[in-house]
């Protein structure tokens, strides 16, 4: 099953790339095609950068 995983390019910024855990993970920008940058993080998040709690639960909002 493919995971969801998070790209940069230098010049236009993040994108993201559906593939599987054993696939070599290289990908180019989808709109210049310059090689990207791999980020590890938060590639489901959909709002920002999420915030979490000491309990485990997190906010993607940053409200409580």
């Amino acid at each position: 099953m493919p995971n969801t995983y998070e790209y940069k390019c230098g010049e236009h910024g993040h994108f993201q790339r559906r593939e599987p855990m054993d696939q070599d993970h290289k990908a180019s920008c989808p709109t210049c095609s310059l090689p990207a940058r791999r980020e590890f993080g938060f590639a489901g998040f959909r709002q920002g950068n999420p915030l979490f709690h000491q309990d485990g639960s997190y906010d993607t909002d940053g409200e409580d």
